[in-house]
């Protein structure tokens, strides 16, 4: 009886991770690294009824559902919908409430199930591994032009409205389905480190690739793979992401000064304020024209006399900035649910006095703003990581 009972627990847990590997990776994946967007034409309702089966098989096999996250986090994502659902009214809209309300219901009933290390280390291991596919193809690429047979135009498995499609400033050319390369920024227009062409690896362009990146990288740390580190730290030097390493610097000095932190919190904060008075955005633009651009975006944050507390629908700006972009089309409230999570996030990663876990937690906290869309399912299961490394802490220390 108990050798059949026992029999019976693996195969569910060879089935959960055959099902993470196959249905939960790439959906997590798919808003940056737009190669697994492939895996399902183009369309996420192919793969969600795969997850809506698995959180029906796995709610009703774990009994244990959501005992991990603390119930201010439900809160702040209750109000966060509550906004959602009346900007939905105010826009006769309501395709993003339901988009984000899915994520949520999933990232409660699905990812709360994964909430163990061998997942997280599962995770690095496939991140790791098509980082280095992504690596050997773009190295290839530097000493011959095999790429040029995968233009987009040619491949067979795309939808007409597939990112690498749609977008229009690169030629795209995906080798085998593993890597994005674009073609135009090869040969005498050199636009990366060192002269060097930029990596793209699996997405549209290098910043959304290290969405996925540079957060793994202390993760990584986190559990001591240091080699899988050390891949993402080159792939990332690689794609010549100005805002990914511009983080990874902030990331780097909350590690290395923890003990400052809220000393260099209150820096941070003080000289956007001075920025903001002193107009001193204006010599940043002689050390870097783009630097100068972010810094104003965030500072004109607190500039918000004008903006609405709900959306009105006139506003749609494409800016670097996902958090004001946020603001500027739904309103004060929808910026006051995101900072309210930030808040929370980064409180509850202090109160464990982990410098690893508060520096992954402000850098995809600052990734997420960097990369178009916040709420996505890669920062949420980087906070399914975050919550799950933090309640291992807390029972370590009651011990």
């Amino acid at each position: 009886m108990y050798t059949n009972l026992r029999s019976s627990y693996n195969s569910y847990l060879y089935f959960k991770v055959l099902f993470f590997i196959i249905f939960i990776f790439p959906f997590t994946m798919h808003i940056y690294w737009h190669l697994f967007d492939i895996l399902y034409a183009n369309n996420i309702m192919y793969i969600s009824f795969f997850l809506l089966i698995g959180i029906v098989i796995f709610n009703i096999y774990e009994k244990n559902t959501i005992n991990h996250l603390p119930n201010s986090l439900k809160y702040v994502f209750i109000f966060y919908l509550f906004i959602q659902i009346i900007n939905g009214v105010i826009l006769s809209d309501i395709k993003d409430t339901l988009k984000y309300s899915s994520y949520i219901f999933i990232f409660y009933f699905l990812f709360t199930k994964y909430m163990h290390k061998k997942y997280y280390i599962l995770f690095i291991k496939m991140v790791t591994i098509f980082v280095i596919v992504n690596i050997i193809l773009y190295v290839l690429a530097l000493f011959n032009n095999y790429y040029i047979g995968f233009n987009v135009n040619n491949l067979s498995l795309l939808t007409d409205n597939n990112s690498f499609i749609l977008r229009q400033d690169w030629n795209y050319t995906l080798p085998f389905y593993l890597s994005v390369i674009p073609s135009n920024s090869f040969g005498s227009h050199q636009v990366g480190l060192l002269g060097l062409p930029r990596l793209f690896g699996m997405s549209t362009e290098p910043t959304l690739y290290n969405m996925i990146i540079l957060p793994t990288i202390f993760i990584s740390l986190y559990y001591k793979k240091y080699f899988s580190s050390l891949v993402l730290l080159i792939a990332l030097l690689l794609s010549s992401s100005f805002g990914a390493i511009g983080i990874l610097l902030i990331s780097t000095i909350f590690l290395l000064f923890y003990r400052y932190k809220l000393l260099i919190l209150i820096i941070i904060v003080i000289s956007f304020i001075m920025m903001y008075y002193l107009n001193g955005f204006t010599y940043l633009n002689t050390i870097s024209p783009r630097l100068a651009f972010y810094t104003q975006l965030f500072i004109n944050i607190v500039d918000i006399k004008n903006i609405p507390l709900f959306a009105t629908g006139l506003v749609n700006i494409d800016i670097p900035s996902a958090l004001l972009n946020q603001i500027l089309k739904y309103g004060i409230f929808i910026g006051i649910s995101f900072i309210s999570l930030f808040i929370l996030l980064l409180n509850n990663s202090i109160k464990v006095n982990n410098k690893i876990l508060f520096a992954f937690t402000i850098t995809f906290i600052l990734m997420a703003n960097k990369t178009g869309e916040i709420l996505s399912p890669i920062f949420l299961f980087y906070i399914s990581f975050l919550y799950t490394e933090i309640n291992n802490i807390k029972k370590a220390q009651e011990l």
